[in-house]
């Protein structure tokens, strides 16, 4: 049986119902945002990322990350007005480097060509779920637009290869660096597609 745009928006899962109801045109209208924000879910995932900048990376792909429950949170339809989203933003955007990129608390060991100690960092496979996030978020300055500008420059002809901020040294992810990494282009394509064709990559 085909589901309906009415069936989700009857859903038990929150987030589900909150968002299909938003689509329902013609209809009584969306669910308000303050009964998504009762699923004690949500809430919780909203108090633990005040604590951002979170775990140390260990793995980009780890759903500890905070950067993907932040995405998360973004495609969910909450936005900076959301209470409890701005103060995560903003602390995002207090650790951002010379370029507005968001950047992570990262420790290399110097003998992976790092340099051994905690510094402020980003790297292909986290900073273009950052940006997303805030975007869509509703997040909006020039300084994002000139970090996601940046990281759009970084394209090769075969997509994004790793990439990560000068102040890792010389450390990179696996892969080599004339091939293109699978998750940084897809992340990076989802980020520029905010954008419209406003950066040519």
């Amino acid at each position: 049986m085909a589901v309906t745009i009415r069936d989700l928006a009857e859903s038990s899962l929150s987030y589900v119902s909150f968002n299909a109801s938003r689509d329902l045109e013609g209809e009584a209208g969306p669910i308000p945002e303050k009964t998504l924000l009762k699923d004690a879910k949500i809430t919780s995932l909203i108090q633990e990322l005040q604590d951002w900048p979170g775990p140390q990376i260990s793995s980009h792909k780890s759903a500890r990350q905070f950067f993907h429950k932040l995405v998360f949170l973004a495609d969910i339809r909450l936005k900076q007005g959301t209470p409890g989203i701005a103060g995560i933003t903003g602390k995002i955007l207090a650790e951002t480097d010379e370029k507005g990129i968001p950047c992570l608390h990262t420790i290399i060991p110097e003998g992976y060509g790092g340099p051994g100690k905690p510094v402020k960092a980003w790297a292909l496979c986290d900073a273009p779920n950052t940006l997303y996030a805030l975007i869509k978020l509703g997040v909006k300055n020039q300084t994002l637009d000139k970090a996601a500008e940046h990281l759009a420059s970084l394209s090769e002809p075969f997509g994004f290869s790793c990439r990560v901020s000068p102040s890792l040294g010389s450390w990179r992810g696996p892969g080599k660096k004339t091939e293109p990494c699978p998750y940084a282009t897809l992340i990076m394509l989802k980020l520029l597609l905010l954008y419209g064709d406003k950066f040519k990559i």
